[in-house]
């Protein structure tokens, strides 16, 4: 089940013109379960050191760090381990998760936001790096949003981001089965509609990758048969994995020079 989606013909958004409010989607993610789906918290985290190596040549690796909607803090439990970061901001609704969230930056200053729609919690040009992993598709108004993120950012400052990619050769073969196609996704991302969108709130794009995910082969069975029209039980057997790149991008962007575009 999702809304309906329309393509912008000025940028190439694809977007759900009619969608929840802002109240009703602080309600849900605010007391739901954490992302992990169920999946090995091993795969998961293979997946996000993909996301590190895809922003570890740009950097900083020191500094402020921030994160919307971090979850668990699976990719901030890597930060910690191997970057020197002074300080953690995390904004994160739900409240379920934040125990094991403060528990991913052992040792660490660090601040837990329960409100992801507000970067108040911030001065402004204080920020080195902002991480949106699977967050930006989330947003009813996400270029509003970036804006308010180019604000906290200092000059040098660099942002992640990771987001499904509507232009992929899954998106395409599968059609509207595609698992992004959901009710959680306003708007859906390519990489031309991304440049796009940072570039009309003051941000250079350094780089647009594919990314790698990784899933027990059961998972990967359970959705081409669902593709396919089949639905049938299928045993939660957790291993083999195989890495895939299944229609994720992550792009890093700097702060552009007035003038600069992408």
């Amino acid at each position: 089940m999702f809304f309906s989606y329309s393509r912008c013909p000025s940028c190439g958004l694809l977007y759900a013109p009619m969608y929840f409010n802002g109240s009703t989607l602080a309600s849900m993610y605010g007391s739901m379960s954490d992302n992990t789906n169920g999946q090995p918290l091993g795969l998961m985290k293979a997946t996000q050191e993909g996301y590190f190596s895809a922003w570890k040549p740009f950097g900083p690796m020191a500094g402020n760090y921030a994160e919307i909607g971090p979850d668990i803090g699976l990719f901030a439990e890597l930060c910690a381990q191997r970057c020197g970061f002074s300080e953690y901001h995390f904004w994160e609704p739900n409240r379920t998760v934040h125990g094991r969230l403060a528990a991913s930056v052992p040792g660490k200053r660090h601040v837990i936001h329960d409100d992801m729609f507000s970067l108040e919690g911030v001065p402004d040009g204080h920020l080195d790096v902002m991480v949106m992993i699977h967050v930006l598709d989330h947003l009813i108004e996400p270029s509003r949003f970036l804006a308010d993120v180019r604000r906290k950012m200092k000059k040098t400052g660099r942002l992640l981001i990771v987001t499904h990619n509507e232009g992929s050769l899954m998106a395409r073969v599968l059609g509207r089965k595609w698992p992004a196609f959901c009710l959680q996704h306003p708007q859906l991302f390519n990489p031309t509609s991304m440049r796009d969108g940072l570039r009309r709130q003051g941000f250079r794009v350094d780089t647009i990758t594919r990314t790698t995910n990784h899933f027990p082969m059961t998972y990967l069975l359970r959705h081409a048969l669902y593709a396919a029209g089949i639905r049938i039980p299928i045993p939660q057997w957790r291993f083999p994995s195989m890495p895939l790149k299944l229609g994720n991008i992550a792009t890093v962007a700097s702060m552009a020079s007035d003038g600069e575009t992408s």
